[in-house]
């Protein structure tokens, strides 16, 4: 090979290297994007049966990922439900959001009993990422199959009392003996109360059903999200084979944000003034609270002067925000007090929208009223103020007398 062509060849090698290293950059830059099995029922699936997987999404990234897709192929031993499309727009995933999505695919009727993989391809615009998920299938013979999965209440609050129901059925022709469901809370935000992570029965017959549950309690610091809880269920049928099977329930937590609203300010609000008000907003919840938007509404009773929101961006649980807006109270009010509308406008954990509309009350005075009490339309800061540059005057006048007398 002549000198020009290897050159021709190493610079072609290095426009690939640096086409596909732009491609991983826009892939990863600003937005990163994790899907994972939240869960699937039944558990484990089942050769020629339906299976519902759900999928969480969540960006741990610093930017949004607009335009978010999933596609899957048709991959043995799963396929698609006739009634549901291979692609899906789930739409944008916000910086630090979990999205779950549920999914049902057909388990061939020939699948072997062990780990399935279910392949899939996720991104944004051009970039795909391709991520293969294990599913456990497990034909029906010696088959102990969890049914379903539920809490009392559906949505737990954090630092709540709840429980957790676990539905068993015998799908083989035989008696299962030695039931025992262990839930392992350790390192989770849950802990069992006045009962065992641990629940046995005897024996289920074929055919037959057992339902266990579990009271549990929430740590007071859960933030909203969902949790997976593994699960571990040992049995034995009546020849003596010994089973084990794991997997993972998923726990949904919700603590609907708290958020504490004040006027701050020193001086009062005067009548048939232009005046700054601040506004602060507390997060006093365990839930964060994401893309906050402070609006104060129009009103009757005063004119506002310049913006009439202010976008603040995320506040963590125990922080605090301040918005200010400058009002005009055009309409003394008669029973002495002026009334603010305020909208909050944010996002909760589970990117759903929220929208809360309050109203502060604080009193509303005159300028006649103001010289009443002995503060003047600026208040007793002002006097300060006037106090001040008095004795500053007069003490340097006797400095000055002083000093000549010296002199």
């Amino acid at each position: 090979m002549s000198i020009k062509k290897s050159f021709l060849v190493l610079a072609a090698m290095y426009m690939v290297l640096v086409f596909s290293g732009t491609a991983y950059s826009e892939t990863f830059t600003g937005s990163a994007v994790e899907v994972s099995v939240a869960k699937y029922e039944p558990y484990p699936a089942e050769p020629a049966r339906y299976v519902d997987i759900w999928l969480q999404i969540q960006n741990t990234g610093l930017r949004d990922a607009d335009d978010f897709f999933i596609e899957f192929s048709q991959n043995f031993p799963f396929s698609i439900d006739s009634g549901e499309s291979s692609s899906v727009v789930v739409g944008t995933i916000p910086a630090g959001g979990i999205i779950v999505k549920k999914f049902r695919f057909l388990v061939d009727a020939n699948a072997p009993t062990g780990t399935a993989e279910l392949t899939l391809l996720y991104g944004t615009g051009t970039v795909k990422i391709e991520k293969t998920l294990e599913i456990e299938v497990r034909a029906k013979d010696a088959l102990l199959s969890i049914t379903s999965t539920s809490t009392e209440p559906k949505i737990i609050s954090a630092g709540s009392n709840a429980k957790i129901f676990i539905g068993l059925e015998n799908l083989a022709e035989t008696l299962f003996q030695n039931v025992v469901v262990k839930l392992d809370f350790l390192g989770t935000a849950f802990t069992p109360i006045d009962s065992a992570s641990e629940k046995r029965i005897s024996a289920i017959a074929a055919g037959g059903t057992s339902t266990f549950f579990y009271d549990i309690i929430s740590d007071p610091s859960t933030e909203s999200g969902v949790y997976q809880i593994p699960i571990t269920i040992t049995y034995s049928d009546t020849a003596g084979n010994n089973y084990t099977k794991s997997g993972i329930i998923g726990i949904v937590v919700d603590t609907p944000p708290s958020l504490d609203l004040n006027i701050e300010t020193k001086d009062p609000i005067i009548s048939n003034k232009a005046q700054d008000l601040i506004f602060s907003i507390s997060n006093t919840g365990p839930s964060n609270v994401k893309f906050l938007t402070v609006h104060i509404l129009p009103d009757n009773s005063y004119s506002i002067i310049g913006r009439a929101k202010e976008y603040l961006g995320n506040l963590d649980p125990d922080d605090f925000e301040t918005a200010e807006f400058t009002i005009y109270t055009s309409h003394p009010s008669a029973s002495g007090q002026q009334n603010f509308k305020i909208m909050l406008e944010y996002r909760d954990a589970f990117n759903n929208e929220v929208q809360e509309t309050r109203t502060l009350s604080v009193p509303l005075y005159t300028e006649s009223e103001l010289a009443e009490f002995g503060l003047g339309s600026n208040g007793g800061s002002s006097n300060t103020i006037i106090a001040a540059v008095v004795v500053i005057v007069v003490g340097y006048y006797l400095y000055r007398r002083r000093k000549k007398r010296k002199a």
